[in-house]
């Protein structure tokens, strides 16, 4: 990460300031003294710094129990009251409780998703229309020496919420820290830090000094029972974050990835010494002594390297494999395999502590008080048999089936809104006339390895759509008057499908997905909507949303999620009736949006095979206009035309 000018300029002049409180000798100190000039840039290095704070420092959350007993930490990343915090955190409070903000203020959360083996969960506030929150970088970019900045309620020492600041650098980058029992509290690819991180600190964001988050603060290496910080901390990359963040929000006990075979490293390189011969790698051609290659486009020279790498994946996530056999040189695409948990159930008695002062705030009177840095993070001697404590009696954390979804109505809400700020991203922006409002869209097809067309779409803002395409001497029609889908290619008769059976056309299909968003109530056409959790789409993260009919049938859209300041711009990446678009059903992917009057339209859309998205066709947009439709722009073509 390239550090602000500020930055640089409070290191260049520290030695200076140092100099010039020194007393003057007799030889020339007029020459060491600063100048005004450049006392006025340290001042300014220095107000820069503690403007990032001030902006940030509202976004960060004392996270307790219901009974108000322990302490952890979190930061809010979306206006609605969603706010990141450590799995360990949540699983001693439960699923509920109260979190504090620097307003002074206390509000009730509840949990939305978790994931035990990568410590993370998210939980949302209410009790405020729209809460402040600090956005999320990318810890990819970080690197050794970047100052980093870590915030929370260490020893909950802040009875009004609010946070602590300590600011260091950072130690170490792509470490990887042992977990605390079956595939949990590991900390893969993580960043290692001497910001000063204390029990209670667990939760709460590490920011870089643009005052993004780049990871999630959760242990530390403490002095043996005293628990005292020691220069060595870590966070959970925000890169693997944004990876699981559409697993938590679907409301998940979110699982961590694998191939089902293990590496090592040997002379040869690092080759693969165990394998399941039922995984899908086995499948796909992996075999005992091949030697691996490239993992997700990065090149695999340590089996160790490997490790920290695939940690960081979820479960059913897809991924590139090269590996040799043989002397040959194979590519494979899979996807990764759910490792298990054996997950604490039961909470032991704990004992009596002295009670504190209650955290100030919106609370009633006689609720139990908040005990001292309760949330006990994993330490780097964490496998010694210690388990995670949580409440007594009641939901808790660790509750339900791994990979499933908690919470259907909670999941299905989350969906509605996405699909509602999707619909905003597109035609957000469309003024409100009585007349009708539609597009015309001339476009160019590439078949691979077949011959080129075109075609002319029409498109109205009630989400009825008309396809017009000609290839080479062949006609075809396709289109949606609102009520039916219906088809007519070359001289066959005019066909109208029910909706599962327009979905499996691939001319129809993305035409399909597009149109929802005009529709009174979108995606309701296509069946019952849930967010299915998290995907890899178009080589990007993706929220997947599954619609199911009554008859069955499914249909996937895949969407990028990103925040804005007022609202989240999320855009379509990709849909198809079948989750890894083998053949004979292909998925479409949309690129290279744009705005056209009024609305955002792809330009480019590739029809893809397979979880390698080898493209079938291409369709480029080449022109695009409004137009003002009208009814039999839509209505069935009859035998004439």
């Amino acid at each position: 990460m390239r550090l602000p000018l500020p930055i640089l300029l409070l290191l260049v002049f520290l030695p200076l300031l140092a100099r010039a409180a020194e007393p003057e000798t007799a030889a020339g100190s007029a020459e060491e003294t600063i100048t005004q000039q450049e006392l006025a840039l340290v001042k300014a290095a220095e107000a820069a710094r503690i403007g990032v704070i001030d902006k940030v420092y509202g976004c960060v959350v004392a996270v307790y129990g219901n009974d108000r007993a322990g302490g952890g930490s979190g930061v809010l990343f979306d206006p609605a009251g969603y706010a990141l915090t450590n799995h360990h955190v949540v699983a001693a409070a439960g699923v509920e409780g109260w979190g504090g903000l620097a307003d002074g203020e206390l509000y009730r959360w509840k949990l939305i998703g978790t994931d035990p083996g990568g410590d993370i969960a998210i939980i949302k506030l209410a009790g405020k229309k729209r809460f402040p929150f600090a956005p999320l970088g990318d810890s990819d970019t970080v690197r050794l020496g970047d100052f980093a900045m870590a915030m929370g309620n260490p020893f909950t020492l802040a009875e009004d919420q609010t946070p602590t600041v300590t600011l260091g650098i950072v130690s170490g980058v792509q470490r990887y820290q042992e977990g605390a029992g079956l595939n949990t509290l590991v900390y893969g690819n993580c960043i290692q830090v001497d910001s000063s991180i204390n029990p209670g600190n667990s939760g709460g964001p590490l920011f870089n000094m643009r005052g993004e988050v780049i990871g999630i603060n959760g242990r530390g290496s403490f002095e043996e029972r005293g628990r005292v910080n020691v220069g060595l901390g870590y966070a959970v990359s925000i890169n693997q974050i944004k990876r699981f963040l559409p697993d938590l929000m679907a409301t998940k006990l979110a699982q961590h990835g694998t191939l089902d075979a293990i590496f090592g490293n040997r002379q040869a390189g690092v080759i693969c010494t165990s394998i399941n011969l039922d995984a899908p790698i086995a499948k796909a051609g992996l075999q005992l002594g091949d030697r691996l290659l490239s993992f997700e486009g990065r090149e695999v020279t340590d089996a160790n390297a490997f490790t920290n790498m695939i940690s960081t994946l979820p479960a059913e996530w897809p991924v590139e494999l090269v590996f040799e056999h043989d002397g040959e040189r194979r590519t494979a695409h899979v996807r990764l395999l759910a490792l298990p948990y054996n997950l604490p159930q039961q909470q032991k008695p704990k004992p009596e502590e002295p009670k504190k002062e209650a955290p100030k705030g919106d609370q009633p009177e006689g609720d139990k008080q908040p005990k001292d840095a309760e949330d006990k993070p994993a330490e780097d001697d964490a496998t010694d048999g210690r388990v995670i404590e949580i409440q007594q009696g009641g939901p808790t954390a660790n509750d339900g089936v791994p990979g499933q979804i908690r919470d259907a109505e909670l999941n299905r809400t989350i969906a509605a809104e996405l699909v509602g700020a999707w619909r905003k991203s597109v035609v957000g922006d469309l003024p409100h006339a009585d007349a009708r409002q539609g597009w015309e869209i001339v476009d160019r097809l590439q078949r691979e390895g077949g011959p080129a067309g075109k075609q002319v779409i029409r498109l109205d803002d009630q989400g009825r759509f008309r396809i017009e395409q000609t290839v080479g001497d062949e006609r075809s029609l396709f289109g949606f008057d609102g009520r039916r889908y219906w088809r007519r290619q070359a001289d066959r008769a005019v066909e109208v499908l029910p909706t599962d059976k327009a979905l499996l056309v691939h001319e129809i299909a993305p035409l399909a997905a597009l149109a929802q968003v005009f529709r009174q109530q979108p995606l309701a056409d296509f069946g019952q909507t849930a967010l299915h959790g998290g995907d890899k789409a178009h080589g990007q993260t993706a929220y997947r949303l599954k619609t199911l009919d009554d008859g069955g049938d499914w249909f996937y859209l895949w969407l990028r999620v990103e925040p804005g300041v007022d609202h989240a711009v999320v855009t379509l990446l990709k849909c198809g009736p079948s989750l890894d678009a083998a053949a004979p059903d292909a998925a479409t992917v949309f690129d290279d949006w744009r705005l056209v009057d009024g609305i955002r339209w792809p330009h480019r859309r590739v029809l893809v095979n397979g979880l390698s998205e080898t493209p079938l066709a291409t369709i480029t947009t080449e022109s695009a206009r409004a137009y003002e439709p009208s009814d039999d722009d839509f209505r069935l073509p009859s035998e004439e035309e």
